[in-house]
């Protein structure tokens, strides 16, 4: 039998690795792109100067975009309990007879030694799931889940 408060924080801490990965990549990229716009300061001159510091400054606003959504994300998930529950919310590990769900913040498919999706309560089929319970059924996009148990 699988123990399944293990796989919760297994999942807990790759998503957290997602984040902080995520995090550090786009803060990396703006690095990049704010050396590169000193270099267009120092070398440029003109219409070009101007039409590559703007796309440049469109590019960095996109990643800080990132990095904000990011910590946000990171600052949920730390919110997020570890504990075990009967009906499903914010924490649950879910295992439909469609898949299996984490319910924490959106980050998508994570492969342990099963697959599973991170989701937030606030997601679409999050907002069906909500409370429910083992031996339950929700539609979603014309499907039926079967709840088979929530830990």
């Amino acid at each position: 039998m699988k123990n399944y408060q293990a796989i919760k924080k297994e999942l807990y801490i790759s998503c957290l690795s997602l984040i902080e990965e995520q995090i550090k990549t786009n803060q990396d990229i703006l690095t990049r792109l704010q050396d590169s716009l000193e270099q267009e300061n120092k070398s440029s001159a003109g219409d070009k100067f101007e039409t590559s510091r703007a796309m440049l400054q469109a590019e960095m606003d996109r990643h800080k975009t990132i990095i904000i959504k990011a910590k946000e994300q990171k600052q949920l998930l730390s919110q997020v309990p570890l504990t075990a529950n009967e009906s499903i919310q914010e924490g649950s590990l879910v295992i439909t007879d469609k898949g299996n769900y984490y319910i924490a913040v959106s980050l998508g498919k994570i492969i342990l030694d099963d697959k599973y999706f991170s989701m937030s309560l606030g997601s679409p089929l999050g907002q069906q799931l909500k409370g429910q319970s083992a031996g339950n059924t929700v539609t979603f996009n014309n499907n039926a889940f079967s709840i088979i148990a929530v830990h």
